[in-house]
């Protein structure tokens, strides 16, 4: 067999082709003050620029509060998480989503709390051309009750609440939940919840008299975005505020 000089073969290597039509860019909508309570949340304008074809929006609810706590109060449920969607529009036609405009709307973060319910989150959304009833709600706030672990029933752990609407996925917000004891002098457990698609979860509490989210500005507040509030809990001490649960976001990538 003759033997081939790969030397005095000629390759043809392709021109390599860089697309730089129609690169995807992204945002987020939120405060940019997280770790303040009642921070209002942010709203916005967006309009479509020229040559657009597809948007996704993907969007969190803000968290529900914690519950305060006085004397031997104990967490029964930790502040809820909010709810998760994501939406795309695609036009199908280069260009068909310009000028195309939404209102864009980042839930705040709730108050801190010093009743043994928590202050309810609020909704994020976002309204404009092939969007429909598109929302992310907060689930239920946390609450305490003294002695706990008496009696009193927990009707289960991470239940799934309200609601996420008009997205190809819609997610719930999770509850929170707890590990009581009916003994003043023993530390309860708190469970609070995380939104969907942020980090895994639920984060624990336990034994912690948080004012405002934590006098050592560590406890109280929950996880970004949309993380629920801690509870507050006292064994024959004074009373303690709950921390409050944190911000909605709204990311929007588009090309």
């Amino acid at each position: 067999m003759a033997t081939i000089n790969l030397a005095t073969i000629a390759f043809t290597v392709p021109s390599t082709t860089i697309l730089t039509t129609n690169t995807p860019k992204e945002f987020s909508v939120c405060n940019t003050s997280p770790q303040s309570a009642a921070n209002g949340g942010f709203c916005c304008n967006f309009v479509a620029p020229a040559g657009t074809t597809w948007i996704t929006f993907e969007m969190w609810g803000g968290g529900s509060g914690g519950g305060g706590a006085c004397c031997c109060m104990q967490s029964t449920q930790g502040g809820g998480a909010g709810s998760y969607a994501i939406k795309t529009i695609n036009c199908g036609t280069t260009g068909g989503l310009a000028g195309a405009s939404y209102t864009i709307c980042a839930a705040g973060s709730g108050n801190c709390a010093g009743a043994c319910y928590g202050c309810g989150g609020y909704t994020s959304y976002v309204n404009g051309p092939g969007l429909s009833n598109f929302c992310a709600q907060p689930a239920r706030s946390g609450d305490t009750h003294c002695f706990a672990g008496d009696g009193y029933y927990i009707p289960c752990v991470m239940c799934f609440y309200c609601c996420a609407c008009g997205g190809d996925i819609n997610i719930s917000g999770a509850n929170g939940s707890a590990l009581t004891t009916q003994y003043c002098f023993s530390y309860s457990y708190g469970y609070t919840a995380v939104a969907a698609a942020t980090v895994s979860g639920p984060v624990i509490n336990g034994g912690q008299c948080g004012t405002g989210g934590g006098a050592n500005g560590v406890y109280g507040y929950g996880i970004v975005p949309g993380g629920g509030g801690q509870n507050a809990t006292s064994y024959g001490g004074g009373c303690c505020w709950g921390g409050f649960g944190n911000q909605g976001q709204v990311s929007v990538t588009y090309g």
